[in-house]
């Protein structure tokens, strides 16, 4: 980034993303989402953005951004694969219909951080009705990781049955997958299941189902810790302390073991050694540094100060459903960041 320039007021993508996704594939048309954005970019600014008194800076940012995002959206009418517009000669008119050449005009628009097709998949999915939905799943080219965003979503708003019917097939018999992304869509699922009637049943035996896959994995242990958050609800200490172990063997450094190992303790009178072994964990999470949840390291001293109070802060009263809250609340140390987009300095179209 030039550190000469003033840097552009930024671009509100949390919201633009998803409403230009949406925009463009209305009419899977280059031109129209051009247009759509020259209109409506403003209301996606701050509010001091020099863009919103600069009409060419604010046709070229329109221009750019357009561009990056259509030439790596995929479009239903391509099979999903992306139809990116060709790059103008210098000397053309310029697309974004200023009347001024292409090399006078949009040639020094602002540089935009990259979009990529995998960036833009989860808006694709909420976008498009069931039945391109279904499509563009059966094509095989949606990224795991937009489908596990989407479903999460999708429970968000209400939608547990579409949930199960997307990630159920996922796990069955055995799951293709055992990383990080199956973990998400595995806990995304029993969330689900929690939401239906006999859903209780149903996540059990795909939990116990995912205890059974050969090879250490995330999977494995993330289904192993809400089995023992299940058996701590039903005072099966034994059962639950194995369960934790098996996690603890599978995925030795994920930092919600420490949360679940606390809980058990409490709940088995233990508060000193919860109150230790928080001392312990603490340390650890220390030591990773900004990778860890600042919740979790406030958890770890709230619990050295204060064990039993702690965990009721946090809803862990045994009596009152203990594994469910506490399967949750882990759930929150594992979240995924929205994707980061920038704007840099825009060069002087004067």
């Amino acid at each position: 980034m030039r550190k000469d320039l003033p840097v552009a007021q930024p671009v509100d993508f949390e919201r633009l993303l998803p409403d230009a996704v949406a925009a463009a594939l209305a009419t899977q048309r280059w031109e129209a989402l051009r247009e759509w954005l020259l209109s409506a970019l403003p209301d996606y600014l701050d509010a001091g953005s020099c863009l919103l008194d600069d009409p060419r800076l604010h046709r070229a940012l329109a221009f750019a951004l357009g561009r990056a995002l259509w030439n790596v959206l995929p479009l239903p009418r391509n099979g999903f694969l992306p139809e990116p517009v060709p790059e103008p000669g210098r000397n053309d008119p310029c697309p974004c219909g200023s009347g001024e050449k292409y090399k006078r005009c949009c040639d020094r628009a602002p540089p935009l951080a990259g979009f990529t097709t995998a960036m833009l998949w989860p808006q694709v999915l909420r976008a498009l009705g069931p039945a391109e939905r279904r499509m563009a799943l059966a094509s095989h080219q949606v990224p795991r990781m937009a489908i596990a965003d989407y479903a999460d979503d999708a429970l968000a708003a209400g939608q547990a049955r579409a949930v199960i019917e997307l990630l159920s097939p996922e796990f069955e018999p055995l799951p293709r997958h055992t990383d990080g992304i199956a973990s998400a869509m595995l806990l995304t699922l029993c969330d689900a299941y929690d939401t239906q009637r006999g859903g209780g049943r149903r996540k059990r035996a795909l939990l116990e189902r995912m205890t059974q896959i050969p090879a250490r994995s995330p999977l494995r242990s993330d289904a192993c810790q809400r089995l023992a958050c299940i058996e701590m609800d039903q005072r099966h200490s034994t059962e639950a302390w194995r369960l934790f172990r098996q996690a603890q063997q599978d995925n030795p450094l994920d930092p919600a073991l420490g949360m679940l190992e606390v809980q058990l303790l409490v709940g088995e009178g233990e508060s000193e050694r919860a109150r230790e072994r928080a001392r312990f964990h603490l340390a650890q999470l220390r030591r990773r540094g900004e990778e860890v949840k600042p919740r979790l390291v406030e958890f770890m001293k709230a619990v050295i100060a204060d064990p039993d109070g702690a965990l009721s802060s946090v809803a862990m009263d045994i009596e009152g459903g203990a594994g469910q809250s506490l399967a949750d609340w882990i759930d929150t140390v594992r979240e995924r960041p929205l994707p980061a987009y920038r704007l840099e300095a825009p060069p002087s179209l004067a």
